[in-house]
Formats: structure tokens, C-alpha cells, sequence
């Protein structure tokens, strides 16, 4: 008996022993899967030694010689954080999600090739500045660093979705940060979704009140009467489409009216030092693009000399994209909420009934421009595409919001969006934010803006305060009553776009007398400002509640009193 209880309890400590051991090792081993936090590595193409440390709350501060030397670190360190969401975002901007998700994306790729932002951002490189396109080079390289760097013992070297996915990412392309940008400002551009809807509803048989009253106005705007879409699209013509799809087609996902609604959040205020208590601006933002995992920013320091000039700039970055989004330099601050503009605008082009292949103008009828287009899936044969464009944009798919249910027989829906720009330099003003030392510098740089427009709030260190609302406004002619509200008829002069407004003439505010500048993405433009903007603008009462906490204020406003207006939890349609 004895012998047994020995051999057990041998056992037994042998067994903890080697558990522990294993443990041991299987720690270590886990380890090495982390990323390094210190030591040397090298760089190919760096000027000079870069500093890198990581503060308690992980925010890396980059000292570098040069601004290439600090972009290309970046690049190292956007990609050892976030690679994956870059290449996420950068495979949507191609369409290329199914041949990593398989045939649950296809849909979605069918949509984002028909788009084509890569072919746009693609060809806006060479349209970019010289210092832009060095920082945008010098990034890649960075990233590319990354992906192909010597990897410690048991150090795997890309993360865990990569290989759950057996997928290895495509070297780094400069131009991929145009369009991880392009993405953004599409995933920032709503008001396709509103026209759809009214489509929808005009498709079932609503009158324009009954719409109004369903996507309702903010109460500073003063529309036109809303044409009957049911006429103009010809839904009610014999009754047809009206009482025979709506009524008796048992596919209701055609009329699916469920759109999200009161997403958008952001806001933003600066305030100028006559009233604040330090005597010096006051600049606050949020940006609000949602809870994701991981976050949509990355905060990250850089300083670098430049010109002869030693440069500090710290802030909110994209992964994929080298400049600060919202942030700071030494001397200037600046913060950004999305305008809401409506730069895009579905046109319905008839169909030639003779040949399919064309489409009519006010001058005839025109061939589509049309390509295939291969989408390659995950586990299943691929796909083929056959994609047309008419010369207001791409033609959407036929399943896009069911599409082919919705519309007439003999149309389609062609996208008209400044976001599909093959001549983007919106990367160059960011470029010049980094770099601008008072805000009539940076207002000047805005002039590169194309897509998205944002209102964008900034001061300096003398003082100054401003708004900017950059990017291309597209002119719609007058009587056009529609006002991008819904889907236009593409063969008529008055729905076409008539060019874009010229930057001067863009909404801009300069040390106003009221000495604050708020907005939070509804209307905040002057009554008499001559050019439109949007009818579908964010709910007006968090303009309005932002308003009354910054220009309402009695007392001199202070950095605890911005963070107390940014944590205000009062929502005013519960009142």
C-alpha cells in the first residue's frame, strides 16, 4: 500500500512539475507572439537613428530627423498595430473582400467594383504634390518594412486574423493611403441612402407629404415643394408598379423601408481667448465614427525637422494614412465633424429599346462604357462582372437596395459622387495642416480638399479661431427642385451638375463677434449663404444643444468646462 501512495504522490509531482514547466514555456512562447517593445531594429532607407516610446497609454512618440524618416516609421508602426484593419480597408476599397470572406461578400464586392475607387485613387497620386507623394512613399515603405522584417523565434509574422484567414497582404502601395481615405469619405457620404429611400417610398405609393413627413427637414431649411416622384418616374402609370408590385409581388425585400437612422454624432467647437479664462483658444472634438474593434484613429506623436524647422505634430491618424486627421503642430489645433454635404446624386438613365447598350442624353442616344471585371472567391469559382458607366458615374447593380424592383423596366441607376475624383489632392491639405503656423495659413491650404467636406474648426497660438468647410460643392441648377432629395432623370439639362463651387466661395467663418464656433452636423450656415449644401442634414437639436453650451456660457470658459460640454448627456427630444 505504501508503494502505491509513493508511486502516487512521484506521480503526482511529477505531473505538477512538468505542468509547470510546460506552462512555463508555453508563457514564453506566447510572448514571442507579442510585438517587441524594445531593443534596435533596422530600417532600410532611413536617413538616421528614430526614436520610438510608447507612453502608458501606448501612444507611440516618434522622433525622427526628417519627416520622411518619421512617416516611414509610422508606417512600421500603423502596420505592427493595425494591420489588418488596413487591409481590410484597403480590400474594400478594391472589392477584393470575398477572396478572404468567400460568398458571403460577393454582393458587397459587386457594389464596391462597380464603384472603382482604386482606379480613382490610383491615378490622384500623380495628380498629388511632390512633398506629398515623398511622405506617402516613405510611409509604404514602412509598412512593407514591417510585413518583411526578421521575426524572432516563434514570433509569427502577421497577426492572427491573417492566419485564421491563410492570407498574406500584397505590398503596400503609396497610392492605397488615397484610398483608404476614399473609403472613409464614402463611409461618411449618406445621402445616396436618403434618395433610395424616397425612391423606395415613392415605389410604394407614397405622395410627397407623406414622404416629407417620414425624412423630414431640419427647421432652418426652407425646400421646395417636393415633386410627385410617382409621376415623375412613372410608377402610377395604369396602376402598374404601384398596386401590382407593391400589392401583390411577395418579395417585400424590394420595399424594404428599414434604413438606420440618427447615426451621425460628431461635433466639434473652438472658442477664442477673450473668453476663456487663460485668455487663449479653447478647441475641442469629437468625431464620432462609432465604436469599432479596433478604434477608428490611432493617436500618434511625431517630431521632425523640416525646412530648418523643428515641427511637433500630435493627434488622431487613420491606420493607412501618414497625416493627422485631427490634432495639433506647435502652433495650430484643428478639429473636424462631417458637414453632411450631398455630393452625390443617382441618376436614372433610360435604356435605348432598340439597343440595350445605350443609354439617352439631350443629345441622343450614347454607349455605355462597359468592362468585365473577374471577382475572385474564397473556396468557389469566380465571378464575372460586367460593369457599365454612363458619364454621370458607374452604373449601380441590379441588387443594390433591389435596384431592378425598384426602378421602371428599361432604366437603370447611374451614381454621380465627387468621392470617384481621378484628380483627389485632399491628401495634400492635409499635408499642408501639419505645417501651416497660423489658421489664415491653414485655411489657405484647404483649397486641395475634394471629398469628403468637413467642418473644420482650428486656432492658433495668436489667437485666432475659424471654421472651414473644404471639398468640391457641386452647382445644381435652379430649377431643379429635386435638390438631390431623390434619383433624377439623366437625359434632362436641368438635373445635370452645373461644375463645382470655387474654394473662396466655400463657407468659412474668421474671429466671429460672438468670439465661438460650433457645429455638430447640422445646419450652422448663415440664412443667406447663396449655394446648397444639403436638405438632409443630422438632427438639428444637438446643433442646437452645442450652441447653447458653448455661446450660452455666462462665465469664462475653461478646459474642465469643454470636457463637461463634451460629456453632456441632455438629449433634447426627450423633453
Amino acid at each position: 500500500m505504501r508503494k502505491v501512495i509513493k508511486w502516487l504522490f512521484g506521480t503526482s509531482v511529477l505531473l505538477v512539475v512538468g505542468l509547470i514547466f510546460f506552462g512555463v514555456v508555453g508563457y514564453g512562447v506566447l510572448l514571442r507572439t507579442l510585438p517587441n517593445d524594445s531593443g534596435t531594429m533596422k530600417l532600410a532607407g532611413l536617413e538616421a537613428h528614430v526614436d520610438v516610446i510608447f507612453d502608458q497609454n501606448a501612444i507611440p512618440h516618434i522622433k525622427a530627423n526628417t519627416m520622411q524618416d518619421a512617416m516611414q516609421t509610422l508606417g512600421f508602426i500603423h502596420a505592427r498595430e493595425r494591420l489588418w484593419q488596413m487591409e481590410f480597408l484597403r480590400r474594400v476599397g478594391q472589392g477584393r473582400l470575398s477572396e478572404v470572406l468567400g460568398e458571403a461578400t460577393v454582393d458587397t464586392d459587386v457594389f464596391l467594383r462597380t464603384l472603382d475607387m482604386a482606379s480613382a485613387a490610383e491615378t490622384s497620386f500623380q495628380k498629388l504634390q511632390p512633398r506629398t507623394q515623398k511622405a506617402l512613399v516613405a510611409y509604404a515603405k514602412g509598412v512593407n518594412a514591417y510585413t518583411s522584417r526578421e521575426t524572432r523565434l516563434f514570433e509569427p509574422r502577421l497577426g492572427a486574423e491573417f492566419l485564421i484567414l491563410g492570407t498574406t497582404p500584397a505590398p503596400w502601395e503609396a497610392w492605397n493611403s488615397i484610398l483608404i481615405l476614399k473609403v472613409m469619405g464614402f463611409s461618411l457620404s449618406g445621402n445616396m441612402d436618403r434618395e433610395m429611400q424616397r425612391l423606395a417610398m415613392a415605389s410604394r405609393g407614397f405622395n410627397p407629404q407623406e414622404i416629407d413627413d417620414l425624412v423630414s427637414y431640419n427647421p432652418k431649411d426652407n425646400p421646395p415643394p417636393l415633386p410627385d416622384l410617382r409621376k415623375l418616374y412613372g410608377f402610377d402609370k395604369e396602376g402598374k408598379f404601384v398596386e401590382e408590385a407593391a400589392l401583390s409581388d411577395r418579395d417585400e425585400s424590394a420595399f424594404d423601408l428599414r434604413w438606420p437612422t440618427g447615426k451621425s454624432a460628431s461635433n466639434n467647437w473652438v472658442i477664442s481667448g477673450g473668453k476663456t479664462k487663460s485668455g487663449k483658444p479653447i478647441l475641442a472634438n469629437d468625431p464620432h465614427l462609432g465604436f469599432t474593434a479596433p478604434s477608428a484613429f490611432y493617436l500618434a506623436h511625431l517630431s521632425f525637422e523640416q525646412g530648418g524647422k523643428a515641427h511637433d505634430l500630435i493627434g488622431g491618424t487613420l491606420p493607412g494614412i501618414p497625416m493627422l486627421i485631427t490634432g495639433r503642430n506647435d502652433r495650430v489645433a484643428w478639429g473636424l465633424t462631417t458637414t453632411n454635404l450631398d455630393a452625390q446624386d443617382i441618376f436614372l438613365e433610360k435604356l435605348n429599346p432598340e439597343d440595350d447598350k445605350q443609354y439617352k442624353t439631350e443629345n441622343g442616344w450614347v454607349d455605355f462604357e462597359a468592362n468585365e471585371i473577374e471577382i475572385k472567391i474564397s473556396n468557389a469559382k469566380s465571378k464575372t462582372l460586367f460593369k457599365r458607366s454612363t458619364r454621370h458615374g458607374p452604373v449601380l447593380p441590379d441588387g443594390f437596395r433591389n435596384l431592378k424592383k425598384l426602378l421602371p423596366e428599361g432604366y437603370v441607376a447611374a451614381l454621380q459622387w465627387t468621392g470617384l475624383a481621378d484628380d483627389d489632392t485632399t491628401l495634400d491639405t492635409l499635408m499642408a495642416n501639419l505645417f501651416s503656423s497660423l489658421v489664415h495659413e491653414f485655411l489657405e491650404g484647404t483649397k486641395y480638399s475634394v471629398s469628403p467636406m468637413q467642418s473644420v474648426v482650428v486656432a492658433d497660438v495668436e489667437g485666432n479661431i475659424a471654421l472651414a468647410t473644404p471639398g468640391r460643392l457641386p452647382i445644381r441648377d435652379d430649377v431643379n427642385t429635386l435638390k438631390g432629395r431623390a434619383p433624377v432623370l439623366g437625359w434632362l439639362p436641368e438635373y445635370q451638375w452645373k461644375g463645382f463651387v470655387q474654394s473662396g466661395q466655400l463657407p468659412k467663418i474668421i474671429n466671429p463677434a460672438s468670439g465661438a464656433i460650433a457645429t455638430a452636423n447640422a445646419n450652422f450656415f448663415p440664412d443667406n449663404y447663396p449655394h446648397h449644401i444639403t436638405y438632409d442634414w443630422a438632427e438639428h437639436y444637438r446643433q442646437k444643444r452645442v450652441e447653447k453650451l458653448v455661446f450660452g456660457y455666462s462665465e469664462k470658459h475653461d478646459v474642465e468646462k469643454s470636457q463637461a460640454i463634451m460629456g453632456d448627456d441632455f438629449s433634447q427630444p426627450l423633453y
